[in-house]
């Protein structure tokens, strides 16, 4: 969720992660969540980056098929494809 700053957003997601209590009613997500602020090491990475990083292995995995690539072999792309599928089940 992205917007200017104080048009509620924080708002909305604290229920969900049991910061703040509604007034009436009750909320329910089955989901999960990941709250920012968090520390971000390198301020001059993109919001997009920071969030994979946050979520999973991604920039270690892109690293190493990266490295793959260089060396053109059958067990080079062997790993490299266990690697793709990786990736892919842990989802963005």
């Amino acid at each position: 969720m992205a917007g200017r700053n104080g048009r509620g957003k924080t708002t909305l997601l604290q229920p969900l992660t049991g910061q703040l209590l509604p007034h009436k009613g009750s909320v329910e997500y089955t989901g999960s969540t990941h709250y920012f602020p968090m520390p971000v090491a390198d301020t001059s990475l993109p919001a997009f980056a920071v969030a994979k990083m946050a979520v999973g292995p991604y920039a270690q995995l892109e690293q190493e098929m990266t490295r793959l690539l260089s060396f053109g072999d059958e067990n080079a792309l062997s790993r490299y494809i266990q690697i793709q599928d990786k990736y892919a089940l842990i989802g963005l």
